[in-house]
């Protein structure tokens, strides 16, 4: 139910008073509203307009559907509200005209208001906007934009407001001027982990911001004109924009005030191109200032990494970049700081967009220097400091701190039950590597009847009954190792040994990119065996390059996946593999799966023999368009 209004007598006259309670407003396109809440039907603004009127904070829950209004949502109220989606992919809302934000916020909103766990789309308009917030925080949001948006178009806007735990990415087929996040000159803003994307500029600003562990990509990657920008544990990627050939990763101005600054700390600047500028402090007008100060971070793949240019003949006008324990390349037109480096950072995949530091990294551990108001973690969220040499110097350069964890260790036997003699299939392949660029060199397999065996997926068969444990030790790429064990159970054995019989397959094999399948024809006896699946890594310092064979990469058979069988003598069956994880990441990442089928047979003596072998190319599994 709605609200009542409370009526006052003031002065001898009647006053209408805002409701002093709390409440929540439904919107909704289809069901029912929960008790307790006011139903405002499909009409978003008309819950937003009863939210101004009361004066104690309110909820709005927002259900499944698309939202549009023409000139947009707005609300502009000192009562604190919650706007509440039923999710990123479940509530989106839409702008529809140019130069309007698809929801407003402000000017004169309270700070305690937030928009959430819903999606947005700026129209494909000149000047369009996703969310206008003054204010308040917007967090757990994804923004988009139509791919129409053009000049001034933002998916972002903050006016001393908060964007928390959001992704925003702009695409637009006229790309210029075109903003992931705008922050306006009044009051101070703040970015915290999340990721912006826009073909033009990430992040531009004209007033105080601060920025932590975030992703932003853009020809520009930030830019400041005109007040104090802060950033730590971020990662900055400027990307290429048609034929201009000198993006910008870093820009601090003063085209909107007269003094700005930038204090950049354990922060990731990379050129996804070639040229440009890394940082760049430029100050314009008389008696202006602009100061860069850049620690602890990679400013890498610029032709210019440093630039600072000011008008020489505008009073006492400056422009400063002081750097301090970072990596560099490129030109530094002078520029040079205190514990400096020029070393390739030994990125895990910088092609692919991997940034991360690989384990043999030169910029682990070479940094004791700290801030009173830094992270206590890094990009990904995990520790900032992390020892691994113990040489004094325990901080990473960069975004990224290596972790240096141990491989996690899957294992498991099939089957878990058997009879004496029988051969048992113990599988590791699933085990993995937390840290990004780091792999597992070696699968050591001991057993408790003393054999011992390596690789990914082994064999081993049991002739005494009993209960026996197979133990599997995995060794990664930095010489860490995890272990853990499995057991089988062995009874006696059958008292007739059955002929084994051979096989032959029938067709080719096939694969949907999830399993793969192979027929096969059991004649001359009991066909009891293994139908498994193997592909090769190629290796280049420890890391995956490829699954083609080059002559200079050092090669690594890895299983993706393996099936029991057992047929009776003239029975026909199509045998299905599950592609395991190991094989659908591979597959994932490169895009096809050269695979090596085997047929193998179990023999009276226990022992597999591989009856016949085949080879396939897996392909992605095709997606299939829904129906409207």
């Amino acid at each position: 139910m709605r609200p009542l209004l409370v009526i006052a007598l003031v002065g001898g006259c009647l006053a209408v008073v805002a409701p002093a309670f709390a409440g929540t407003y439904c919107v909704h396109q289809s069901g029912s509203c929960p008790a307790g809440s006011t139903d405002s039907g499909a009409d978003l603004q008309s819950a937003l307009d009863s939210a101004a009127g009361t004066s104690a904070p309110d909820t709005i829950d927002i259900g499944p559907g698309s939202y549009t209004r023409s000139g947009g949502f707005t609300y502009d109220s000192a009562n604190a509200v919650d706007v509440i989606g039923a999710g990123r992919t479940q509530t989106t809302i839409r702008g529809q005209d140019a130069n309007k934000a698809a929801i407003k916020f402000g000017p004169t909103a309270s700070p305690s208001s937030s928009i959430s766990q819903l999606a947005v789309q700026a129209a494909g308009q000149q000047g369009a906007i996703g969310i206008l917030m003054t204010g308040g925080t917007v967090r757990e949001v994804d923004v988009t934009s139509d791919p129409a948006i053009a000049f001034g178009g933002t998916g972002v806007g903050l006016n001393a407001a908060t964007l928390r735990n959001s992704h925003v990415e702009m695409t637009s087929d006229d790309p210029g001027y075109v903003n992931g996040v705008n922050v306006g000159a009044s009051g101070s803003s703040e970015i915290d982990d999340s990721t912006i994307s826009s073909p033009y500029q990430g992040v531009t600003s004209n007033g105080a911001l601060t920025i932590h562990r975030a992703r932003i990509s853009g020809f520009y990657g930030v830019g400041e004109e005109g007040a104090a920008l802060t950033i730590d544990d971020s990662l900055v990627i400027t990307t290429p924009l048609g034929p201009n050939p000198t993006p910008f990763g870093l820009l601090v101005g003063t085209t909107y005030g007269p003094q700005a600054s930038a204090n950049v700390q354990n922060t990731t600047i990379v050129n996804a191109a070639s040229g440009g500028y890394g940082i760049d402090a430029d100050t314009e007008g008389p008696n202006s200032g602009t100061e860069i100060d850049l620690n602890n971070s990679i400013v890498w793949g610029f032709g210019t990494t440093y630039i600072a240019r000011h008008q020489q003949d505008q009073g006492t006008s400056y422009a400063t970049v002081i750097p301090a324990h970072d990596d560099v390349n490129g030109d530094t037109n002078g520029i040079s700081g205190s514990d400096m480096r020029s070393v390739d950072p030994d990125f895990v995949d910088a092609a692919h967009g991997d940034y991360h530091l690989r384990f043999d990294s030169p910029l682990i551990d070479v940094s004791s220097f700290t801030f009173p108001t830094e992270s206590s973690t890094d990009l990904d969220g995990n520790p900032r400091t992390v020892d691994v040499k113990s040489n004094g110097t325990p901080r990473d350069i960069g975004a990224y701190e290596y972790q240096h964890r141990a491989p996690v260790v899957a294992a498991s036997v099939s089957p878990s039950h058997g009879a004496s003699g029988q051969v048992f299939t113990f599988d590791g392949s699933a085990s993995s590597d937390p840290d990004d660029g780091d792999s597992i060199v070696s699968y050591d397999w001991s057993f408790d009847n003393g054999a011992h065996a390596t690789g990914p997926i082994v064999s081993m068969p049991f002739t005494s009954t009993g209960t026996h444990t197979g133990t599997l030790t995995v060794t990664d790429s930095t010489g860490l190792q995890s272990t853990r064990s499995v057991s089988v159970t062995v009874d006696p054995p059958a008292s007739q040994q059955e002929t084994t019989g051979t096989v032959k397959l029938s067709g080719r094999p096939h694969s949907n990119g999830k399993t793969i399948s192979l027929t096969i024809v059991c004649s001359g006896g009991p066909c009891n065996g293994t139908f498994a699946g193997t592909t090769t890594e190629q290796l280049h310092n420890g890391s995956i390059v490829g699954l083609q064979k080059r002559a200079k990469h050092k090669k690594k058979r890895v299983g993706i996946g393996s099936k029991r069988f057992s047929l009776a003598a003239g029975q026909k069956k199509t045998i299905t593999l599950t592609i395991n994880s190991r094989g659908r990441a591979l597959l994932r990442r490169f895009h096809h799966l050269p695979t090596a089928l085997t047929v193998a047979l179990e023999q009276p003596n226990g022992k597999l023999k591989v009856a016949s072998h085949k080879r396939l190319t897996v392909k992605p599994a095709k997606k299939h368009k829904k129906r409207k």
